[in-house]
C-alpha cells in the first residue's frame, strides 16, 4: 500500500522539481512517471521498514484516516529529499534535509514504540528471549520465584 499517489507526488514536488529531477533522458524536457513511481515505491518501503516493528503493515494495512494523513506527509518529505538527491545531491536545501531528519526521527520513535500512530493498534509481539528467575527442581522449573520483593528488601 502506497501512502502517496502519483498525482499527489507531482503536486507535492511542484512542477520545477518534478521536471528537473525526473527528466526522461530519452526524451529531454519530458518527466518520467515511471521513475517517479519507483521513488514512490521506495518511499513506501522506507516508511514500512520503520513501521513493521510495531505495526502489522503487511497483514493488516493501515486504514486510520489520521494515520494515513500523517504517513502521507512523511512520504512527501522523504520523496522531496529523494528528488533533490536525484537532481543534484550537493544542492539539497537545508530545510529539505531538516524535514527529512525530523521525519526519520519520528519514524524511529514509532518504530521503538515511544510514539504511537493514532487509530492504529500496535502489535504485541512476544520477545525472542524470555527470562525467568525460578528456583530449579528436578524438572528445572518451579512456580516459586527465588527473588521476591520482601526477600530482597535491604539489599
Amino acid at each position: 500500500m502506497s501512502y502517496l499517489t502519483l498525482a499527489q507526488a507531482k503536486q507535492s514536488l511542484g512542477n520545477d522539481l518534478y521536471v528537473s529531477a525526473y527528466d526522461d533522458f530519452t526524451n529531454p524536457g519530458t518527466p518520467s512517471d515511471t521513475v517517479l513511481q519507483e521513488d514512490i515505491d521506495y518511499v513506501t518501503s522506507v516508511i514500512n521498514k520503520y513501521l513493521i516493528k510495531t505495526y502489522d503493515v503487511i497483514g493488516t494495512p493501515i486504514t486510520a484516516t489520521e494515520t494515513l494523513a500523517i504517513l502521507k506527509g512523511y512520504a512527501e518529505h522523504i520523496l522531496k529529499y529523494k528528488a533533490y538527491q536525484r537532481f543534484d545531491e550537493s544542492e539539497v536545501p537545508a530545510v529539505v534535509v531538516d524535514r527529512y531528519r525530523e521525519v526519520t526521527d519520528e519514524l524511529t520513535a514509532v518504530s521503538n514504540g515511544t510514539e504511537m500512530l493514532p487509530g492504529q493498534a500496535q502489535n504485541t509481539l512476544s520477545g525472542a528471549v524470555t527470562f525467568g528467575f525460578n528456583s530449579a527442581t528436578n524438572d528445572t522449573e518451579s512456580p516459586t520465584p527465588i527473588f521476591r520483593r520482601t526477600d530482597m528488601a535491604g539489599y
